[in-house]
């Protein structure tokens, strides 16, 4: 699967999470993003209102498990309130490209999964999805960004 490098400054972001695995993600992810949209409107100086991120933090690789946060970026997560916080350090980033609908999304995964084992990097302890204007829900036009954080390349 192709991809970019890129280097990101550090991020911070506010949203609503869950604890999830692989197993059951598919039907927990849809209830998150459906839960913060109904929050969204309380959110104040987003960095960018046209971009949300779908953020999953490895918790346990044993069982596939993480934390999934449907969220957008910040500028502060002091004044978070009842919203979750997250700050992702600066780092140099892998960003592979989903095309279609979330349906081929596991498709997707499995292939960067693939390329990463293959390539030698090792990789950090989260995932970010980015979703811009390029998004149309469930379309087969749709596309949107999946970073990778790299922390050493091995090959």
């Amino acid at each position: 699967m192709e991809y970019i490098k890129k280097e990101l400054g550090a991020m911070k972001f506010i949203g609503i999470g869950k604890d999830t695995s692989i197993n059951i993600c598919s039907s927990d992810c849809p209830s998150i993003w459906k839960d913060f949209m109904a929050e969204y409107p309380k959110i104040k100086e987003i960095k960018n209102p046209e971009k949300m991120y779908g953020i999953s933090i490895m918790k346990d690789s044993s069982d596939c498990s993480f934390r999934y946060i449907a969220a957008v970026e910040v500028e502060d997560i002091d004044e978070a309130g009842d919203f979750e916080g997250v700050s992702i350090p600066a780092g140099n980033y892998y960003v592979f490209t989903h095309k279609g609908g979330i349906d081929t999304l596991p498709l997707t995964y499995s292939s960067i999964m693939e390329e990463i084992k293959s390539s030698g990097m090792t990789q950090d302890y989260y995932w970010i999805e980015a979703y811009d204007e390029r998004y149309q829900s469930n379309s087969s036009e749709s596309e949107f960004d999946i970073l990778v954080p790299v922390l050493s390349i091995e090959k």
